[in-house]
């Protein structure tokens, strides 16, 4: 299994220096996919989630946390670029 992401948010300030210290040891493309975000850079959340996906405390949309299946996702969003399966599950026309 592959990294394809690693988000941490409301990371400290000393786990940021301690990853700044330690980077130079990991790989240049394992180093890319980490992403290290303090309290005040939750904004940069929605690069990564989709802002349906997130939890309002976080920057996005979803209003109820409390709820995680079935997930709330927009009508007529596609799962995958290269798939032609609707987030329903059937094939669109």
């Amino acid at each position: 299994m592959y990294l394809g992401t690693l988000l941490v948010i409301n990371c400290p300030t000393f786990v940021k220096f301690t990853y700044s210290a330690i980077k130079i040891f990991i790989h240049e493309e394992t180093r890319k996919k980490m992403h290290l975000l303090g309290v005040n850079e939750l904004n940069k959340l929605t690069e990564y989630v989709d802002s349906n996906q997130l939890y309002k405390k976080y920057g996005g949309n979803n209003k109820n946390p409390s709820t995680f299946w079935p997930p709330e996702v927009p009508a007529r969003s596609v799962i995958s670029p290269i798939s032609n399966v609707s987030t329903m599950g059937y094939l669109e026309d």
